[in-house]
This record gives C-alpha cells, sequence and structure tokens, in this order.
C-alpha cells in the first residue's frame, strides 16, 4: 500500500510540474482546439501532410481564404486541388482505425488562423508575426 501511495504522489507531482512547464513556457507559439463540423472546403486552401502517398496523409489543413491571417507551411505539405482528393484524403485517414478530428488552429491571443484535421495533436505552429503563423512538417 505504501509502494502504490509513493507512485500516486509521485505521478501528482510529475503532472505538476508538467502542467507548469506548459503555462510558464516563453514565447510566440500556437496551439490547436476542437472544432465542431459543419464548413464548405472550397473557402480554403487546403494542404495535406504525412508521408510520400496520401496512404500515408496524418493530417489536413484548412486555411480560410476568407480572412487576412495566412496558415505559411513548408515543402512537405501538399496542396489539395479537387474535392476528390480531398475525399480520399479523408476516407483513407478515417479508415486507418485512429479517429481523426477537426482542430482549430490559433494564435497566441485566440485569433482562429485555420483549422486541421488529424489524428496528430502535437503541431509545430510558430507565429511569424500578427498576420502570419508557419505550420512545420509533422512528424509521425
Amino acid at each position: 500500500m505504501k509502494v502504490r501511495r509513493i507512485l500516486v504522489l509521485s505521478f501528482l507531482g510529475l503532472t505538476l510540474v508538467f502542467s507548469m512547464v506548459r503555462v510558464s513556457t516563453p514565447g510566440n507559439f500556437g496551439e490547436i482546439l476542437r472544432q465542431p463540423k459543419g464548413e464548405n472546403w472550397q473557402d480554403y486552401k487546403v494542404y495535406w501532410n504525412g508521408g510520400p502517398t496520401v496512404s500515408q496523409a496524418v493530417a489536413i489543413l484548412f486555411d480560410p481564404k476568407a480572412d487576412d491571417l495566412t496558415l505559411a507551411v513548408d515543402k512537405f505539405w501538399s496542396k489539395v486541388d479537387d474535392g476528390k482528393s480531398l475525399s480520399g484524403l479523408v476516407g483513407w485517414m478515417k479508415d486507418e482505425g485512429k479517429y481523426p478530428h477537426v482542430m482549430r488552429v490559433v494564435g497566441p491571443n485566440k485569433q482562429l488562423f485555420g483549422y486541421v484535421y488529424t489524428f496528430n495533436e502535437s503541431m509545430s505552429l510558430n507565429v511569424v508575426n500578427e498576420k502570419e503563423m508557419f505550420v512545420d512538417a509533422i512528424v509521425h
């Protein structure tokens, strides 16, 4: 029983330390948040990332065309130009059994930069300036 108590207290202590590190980490970073369904993909610049073929996709990024904010992507993101390709990517990701979902990509002041459909909740997002955020390739 004493060993269990020590393990529980150690776990709680580590959780507190990691929480404090997350809260106190300085920097100019964005984050992703869950988003409800219901948008038209043609209102966005759409990119996918994950591997050399669509069967290795781990994320689909949606950058709204109508706003003045930009999601800049690196060379490992590929542009999606048609609904058939987008449908294929979404279908493949759903068939992987990893439960992808739509997340909001927001800046440090909670301004909405776009959306990402992914089962990977860890992305490198760096704010370039108040109007642009850089989205790095996703390592999986």
